[in-house]
């Protein structure tokens, strides 16, 4: 058979499993019957070649990679081999093959037994689904099976008679020789109105690329089949893979090129009208036959004693893959020359182990699919590595030199080897330099201080294995350079500028660093500038905040006390370090629903809801004491609750923690909150509640003031009854509003109760209601002190005059009250 040509390469036919005919030239191509295989051989100066080999227009068959061509379906199209740059063509015509299947339509019909004859028509198909022309078999015979009726020579059907409510169901058979077809046949009374419909596919399994036809039909409430369909169809897939075209009845499915992954190839077909949906058939894609086979590697270098591992993969003519453990027969591993043994070969894969020096092919075989790889077998490999020196220890600026060398596995020395090298367990910013003498070997010189390693990797060039050693390297840091200032709240880095809360404790920390920015031990001495607070070093002791020291066993804390600006310093070795600090108050937005304040300093403010009509910004800082006590110890510090001199209806409740005394010795259980009265300029006690458990010390209050903890002997001895002693206002004569608050002190006491409800009102001499102080707020037994700010109910000053003070105190189903003259005078 002449070969076609292009360039240097040819294409010649070398064997056909069928007579064949034709040149393989467009005007005269060579002509194949569906289901011939045909190999074709590729020629380059007339020595045979192995070039790429492809099909045009894939859907006439498949083209293996050693040129072996399955026709599949008929039309024209060419054979393709490309070389480098070259490439050649032959022309073939696939022709359809003998008389494989016979199909009747309509396949299912149902009819009236008073309806016309119906003709059925007969469709003739090879083995691979390909049309033939009624020439092309010999003369149809007909008959029927059932009773259904009678059907001629030509395929016209008479329907027999069915009685009432019944149905007859049959077959008409078509034959030519030994092949047939049949399509089913139902003849009843009546057919009622569209109820159901059903599909019926040609096949539930489908290869890439292949098509299948669809056939609807519908039924009525009975189940009898309707002799056609008069109402829109339309055919769903699910999910979307593939096409489907049709109308009515007849439909016809094609497979799409490229099929989905593997768990998605199950597509559901289902038929739809307005009102009927019929059920879901699933159609189960497949790829179609090996194509190609490809070995990967497909050239591999290997070291005589090492093994090669070969992967086989499988495709179709579309490109989709095949699992070669599903084709028909396992893939055959094979050698051209040993050199070495092929073991644990699997249809997947398989394992050569080098022996001999030289060259030699492996290949695979499926059916008339081969696959093959170059085997190129060298001598020897690196068995170790070593690095002079084997262990460095230096600091951070210095320089070290690195050399590698190897050994084989015959013992053979070999000095120098070029090698990749890295360094390791000191960051990505550490480098090795080549040395100026010879390249092979590396310089370092470190910036970071470490433990870690330099690692040298070499390659062979032949297999790409790679031998890692490793020099064992430290790093210890240089000289102090820098020292940087940190402060931290709770184990927390704050951010700068520092702007610590007065009554906050936070760590202190100094961070030393060599030129190369390594961190180096520093003993740090620190100073605070501004009266901002205080120092605490690790050996101090006795109070309970040095026992915080103590038990953080490693950072200086810093008290910060009062609001300001200030200095952090650190001094250690000769490096000074600066950070300016801002210290301010605890600040809370409280509004109509209440809150509360919580200062570090250890007090909480729990203002109540309805103490304020519109929002405010409440703040608690630690202040200077504005005067000593003449009869009480002060345990805590002094803090002052902004907006000074704010009234607050109901109160507030006011809790201080004595875990931060200010002194050594005191007896908890005789402390009380005391707030300082700017007219008397003293200190005024309150009435308070000590929880030891807590540590904590609790008062309700109706002003914000500078308030403070103190311990104090004094005793007031239980009375018989309820009763309300020592009232009295300061300032004592005349009150004037705009000048100060009013002060009202007043002693609560009472033989069992530890609370009074205390209500506090104020009338003018007319007996006119002006305000409420307090509406039974509760009191604790023993002295008790609020303030006034001279305003009316409804926020007015209040007028000059004279007004009567009433405090009424409720506890134990007793009332008391007690009344107090007092004269406005602005």
């Amino acid at each position: 058979m002449p070969p076609t040509s292009a360039g240097d390469l040819r294409i010649q036919l070398a064997s056909a499993t069928q007579p064949v005919r034709g040149r393989g030239t467009t005007g005269d191509p060579l002509l194949l019957q569906a289901g011939t295989a045909a190999s074709f051989i590729a020629l380059h100066e007339e020595a045979r070649v192995r070039p790429t080999w492809a099909m045009e227009a894939n859907v006439l068959g498949q083209i293996s990679a050693d040129g072996v061509l399955i026709a599949r379906h008929t039309g024209n199209g060419a054979v393709t081999a490309t070389l480098d740059s070259m490439s050649a063509q032959f022309a073939i015509r696939v022709l359809p093959g003998d008389l494989a299947m016979l199909r009747v339509e309509p396949q299912i019909f149902s009819t009236l037994s008073t309806a016309e004859p119906q003709t059925f028509s007969v469709d003739g198909f090879d083995l691979y689904g390909n049309p033939l022309s009624a020439s092309d078999y010999a003369t149809l015979r007909w008959s029927v099976t059932g009773g259904i009726g009678t059907v001629t020579l030509d395929g016209v059907f008479t329907p027999a008679v069915a009685t009432a409510d019944a149905a007859i169901t049959g077959t008409v058979v078509v034959a030519s020789q030994e092949i047939y077809g049949s399509a089913s046949v139902t003849v009843v009374s009546e057919i009622g109105a569209l109820a159901m419909l059903d599909l019926f596919p040609q096949s539930t399994r489908i290869v890439a690329n292949d098509s299948i036809e669809i056939r609807v039909i519908g039924r009525d409430d009975n189940g009898n089949l309707l002799p056609s369909l008069d109402t829109p169809i339309v055919l769903r897939l699910t999910p979307d893979v593939g096409t489907v075209v049709g109308a009515g009845e007849s439909w016809r499915y094609r497979a799409p090129m490229r099929l989905p992954s593997e768990s998605n190839r199950i597509v559901n077909l289902q038929a739809e009208t307005p009102a009927i949906v019929s059920p879901l058939v699933p159609i189960a894609l497949f790829p179609a036959s090996l194509a190609t086979l490809q070995l990967e590697p497909d050239a591999a270098t290997v070291r005589a004693g090492a093994t090669q591992q070969f992967r086989l993969t499988g495709m179709d003519a579309f490109g989709n893959p095949i699992d070669p453990t599903d084709l028909p027969e396992p893939p055959a591993w094979s050698l051209s020359d040993p050199l070495g043994d092929l073991t644990d070969t699997t249809p997947e894969e398989g394992i050569y182990t080098a022996k001999q020096v030289g060259t030699t092919h492996l290949t695979v075989r499926a059916g008339n699919v081969t696959a093959s790889a170059e085997i190129q077998i060298v001598p020897g490999e690196m068995a170790a590595l070593s690095i002079t020196p084997e262990t460095v220890s230096i600091t951070a600026g210095e320089v070290v030199e690195f050399r590698l060398s190897g050994v084989d596995a015959h013992g053979n020395r070999v000095d120098e080897l070029q090698a990749t090298w890295q360094v390791i367990g000191f960051g990505d910013s550490e480098r090795l330099d080549p040395s100026p003498s010879n390249l092979n070997r590396r310089l370092w010189k470190p910036m970071r201080v470490g433990n870690g390693h330099i690692e040298a990797r070499w390659t062979d060039a032949v297999t790409g294995k790679t031998l890692r050693t490793q020099a064992a390297v430290q790093v210890t840091a240089g000289k102090l350079a820098s020292l940087e200032i940190q402060v931290m709240d709770d184990g927390s880095l704050l951010q700068r500028p520092y702007v610590l809360h007065s009554g906050g404790i936070y760590s202190l920390n100094a961070t030393g660093r060599d030129a190369f920015e390594n961190a180096v031990d520093v003993d740090v001495t620190w100073h605070l500038v501004g009266n901002l607070g205080r120092i605490v070093s690790n050996e101090e002791r006795g109070t309970e905040l040095q026992k915080q020291v103590r038990q953080r066993q490693v950072l200086p804390l810093l008290e910060a006390i009062f609001v300001g600006e200030g200095s952090l310093l650190a001094n250690a070795g000769g490096i000074d370090a600066t950070e300016k600090i801002t210290i301010r108050p605890i600040v809370a937005t409280i509004g109509e629903s209440g809150g509360r304040v919580d200062s570090p300093a250890g007090i909480v403010l729990s203002i109540p809801p309805r103490a304020f009509a519109t929002n405010r910004n409440v703040e608690i800082a630690i202040i200077e004491s504005p005067g000593a006590a003449l009869t009480a110890q002060r345990v805590t510090r002094v803090i002052e609750i902004r907006p000074r001199g704010e009234i607050l209806k109901p109160p507030a409740q006011l809790t201080f923690s004595y875990a931060r005394p200010v002194v050594n010795e005191f007896d908890p259980t005789q402390l009380s909150l005391y707030f300082w009265d700017d007219f008397q300029e003293k200190w005024i006690a309150i009435s308070s509640h000590v929880d030891s458990a807590t540590k904590t010390v609790t008062a309700s209050v109706n002003h914000f003031a500078s308030y403070t903890l103190m311990s104090s002997d004094q005793v007031i001895p239980r009375s018989e009854e309820l009763r309300i002693d020592g009232l009295q206002l300061n300032p004592p004569v005349f009150y004037a509003p705009e000048t100060n608050r009013l002060t009202i002190e007043y002693l609560l006491n009472a033989p069992d109760s530890d609370e009074a409800d205390v209500t506090i009102e104020l009338f003018d001499f007319r007996d006119q209601h002006i305000v409420t102080l307090l509406d039974r707020a509760p009191r604790r037994i023993g002295r008790n002190a609020e303030q006034w700010e001279g305003r009316t109910e409804s926020g007015e000053t209040v007028r000059n005059g004279r007004y009567v003070l009433v405090i009424i105190a409720e506890a134990g189903g007793q009332k008391v009250a007690a009344k107090k003259l007092l004269i406005v005078f602005k």
